[in-house]
């Protein structure tokens, strides 16, 4: 029995699916709510007989792996390695090195975890604690959401959390350095338990919790009452359990809300996440005063790939919310921001004054692109020819972030139409906006790395490129390579339904058999593209293929892809006669789409 079936058989998925959602007995089996959408009719159920669960409303199904990994986004490993814990069942993995590693990050958690306790412990029972207290509540903190989230507070003492790990609980000051919870006094001795001091004093303590549920580092604020030259909040440093690019603060209790509502909102603070909690607006996590990182964006969109944004509208505020805005229209996520009315601050104002708002200004969230036309639109004249230009170029640097290139080319014809501007004149201007964008982003220290960092940013740019131009690729590649065996085959081809322009010219030129000129190398790139594959480790190797059954299945993908393309745009087409009110376009799409999808 290998270790997968060891832990199937230690663990049913009736008990491990009844610790997220509240299962109730049908029948031999049980019933809930699905977690993975909205309902009312409990369309989940629970097979006890053959160990799965599955959902009749959304179709998803699986055994106690696929569950864990919706439930909490991890890849098949880690929920591996969650439940063989859970079931006490070793995974054979570690090497000495591996196993030393793991080690000191266990020993770091459990330094963690036990801390926080402390702190929460100390916020009930410190001589300071009905102040803090006093002063949570009026900010809008509930007791359930000082709860779960396990605020805390850190005595205003120099060694009380460093001498009790030591001490008591006897680990080693160095352990207790690399959680990020003590710093060693410079030139001293390592040894000496007194030459090591806290790092957290008098502070309201905000754990930061992985997606497993443990704490990993803190945001900490400074008491009401302290001094206040002191910085407003200070993090927990880097450290071998906490990377603050790779985590969202809340996510871990966000993340069953964000799966049934179906979007992320991403604030500026952790008090904003925690104040939209007590308001039962439980979807919400913050990037503790820093813009999103791609590291963030691919955890979030293990859940889904729509955000609401809503930071400061100060300097820093907005400064990020460009950034973030940019990291995720690179990464094809779908933005609307949360405009604030400007009596309000934050999340933690509304709160404070009038909590239903925040619920009415998430409603009232504008799709970005909307929002940036809308301002440009309203702050420049676009009759004056210098206005005009300052919108086009300030449109074109967001437009130029979008991934998808069907809403890139929607945006783009917009653009066109409400500045009177040639379409292709205003393509050949986003051109030379991402070339200036990939220019500005090259760091080059010296002319003699200037030629090395274009050709490895030339590779990155390669690397990017479209499924459907790799499908595209594959196929010429096949042909060129294989034109006797796939000859009935392309004979009833129709390139003009699958390949872009350049690619149909090659094709053409493929089927003739005629002389490819320049493009040979082209060609050949191809060819060795679909014969061999690289592995580090193993180097580059030949591969055996079935031209006819290789044209097939990339010629089915293609075709998936390309409806995918169509109904994309037909959705945009639709928004746009809508917005101009022509029923008679908003008929044809509509047909349009009822034969593309039937047929």
């Amino acid at each position: 029995m290998n270790e997968v079936e060891q832990i199937k058989d230690r663990l049913s998925v009736a008990e491990i699916v009844g610790e997220y959602i509240k299962l109730e007995k049908s029948g031999v089996n049980y019933k809930a709510l699905c977690p993975f959408h909205n309902e009312k009719t409990p369309s989940f159920t629970v097979n006890t007989e053959q160990n799965f669960w599955y959902c009749f409303g959304c179709q998803e199904g699986g055994d106690i792996f696929t569950f864990v990994q919706k439930m909490e986004g991890l890849d098949f490993r880690e929920s591996l390695e969650k439940l063989a814990e859970r079931a006490n069942v070793e995974l054979p993995r570690y090497t000495p090195r591996n196993k030393e590693e793991k080690n000191k990050k266990q020993t770091a958690l459990d330094i963690l975890q036990l801390t926080t306790k402390i702190y929460q412990q100390q916020l009930i029972k410190n001589k300071k604690s009905p102040e803090i207290l006093k002063y949570l509540k009026k900010r809008g903190f509930t007791k359930a959401v000082i709860r779960d989230f396990k605020i805390g507070y850190a005595p205003d003492s120099w060694r009380a959390i460093t001498d009790y790990l030591a001490t008591k609980k006897k680990f080693i000051p160095a352990d207790i350095v690399q959680a990020g919870l003590a710093i060693h006094k410079d030139n001293t001795n390592q040894q000496d338990i007194q030459n090591y001091y806290d790092r957290f004093r008098d502070r309201i303590m905000f754990p930061i919790i992985d997606i497993n549920g443990k704490t990993i580092g803190y945001s900490a604020r400074i008491a009401p009452g302290g001094d206040e030259k002191n910085a407003k909040y200070i993090n927990s440093p880097q450290s071998i359990v906490y990377d603050k690019s790779k985590v969202l603060y809340g996510l871990y209790q966000a993340r069953q809300s964000i799966r049934q509502r179906g979007y992320a909102i991403i604030v500026e603070g952790n008090a904003d996440v925690v104040l939209s909690h007590s308001i039962n607006v439980k979807n919400v996590v913050a990037v503790s005063g820093t813009a999103l990182t791609n590291e963030q964006i691919k955890i979030l969109k293990r859940y889904t790939n729509k955000v609401m944004l809503n930071f400061d509208m100060d300097g820093a505020g907005q400064k990020a919310t460009r950034k973030s805005i940019q990291i995720c229209l690179q990464n094809d996520l779908q933005v609307k921001i949360i405009l604030l009315d400007e009596k309000y601050k934050d999340v933690g104002d509304i709160v404070a004054e009038q909590p239903d708002d925040w619920k009415k200004f998430i409603q009232k969230a504008i799709p970005i692109m909307e929002y940036y036309f809308k301002t440009f639109f309203a702050e420049y004249n676009v009759e004056d020819i210098q206005d005009r230009k300052i919108i086009i170029r300030e449109l074109l640097k967001v437009i130029k972030d979008i991934a998808d290139p069907i809403e890139q080319s929607y945006w783009l014809k917009k653009l066109s139409l409400r500045t009177q501007t040639d379409e292709d004149l205003l393509t050949n201007e986003l051109e030379k906006v991402k070339l200036n964008s990939r220019e500005t982003s090259l760091p080059v220290r010296s002319s003699e790395n200037k030629n090395t960092v274009t050709e490895n940013n030339k590779q990155k740019e390669e690397k990017k490129v479209s499924r459907s131009v790799v499908l595209q690729r594959r196929l010429l590649g096949l042909l060129a390579k294989f034109p006797r065996e796939l000859k009935n085959i392309i004979d009833s081809f129709s390139p003009e339904t699958f390949f872009d322009k350049d690619k149909k010219d090659i094709f053409q030129k493929l089927k003739n058999k005629e002389d490819l000129g320049k493009i040979k190398d082209k060609v050949n790139n191809y060819i060795v593209q679909i014969s061999y594959q690289y592995k580090e480790g193993d180097g580059i190797t030949e591969v055996e293929i079935d031209p006819v059954k290789e044209w097939k299945l990339n010629l089915q993908e293609l075709t998936k892809l390309k409806q995918r393309e169509k109904l994309k745009q037909i959705e945009l087409d639709l928004k746009q006669a809508e917005e101009s009110g022509d029923e008679r376009e908003i008929e044809r799409l509509m047909m349009e789409l009822q034969k593309l999808l039937n047929g």
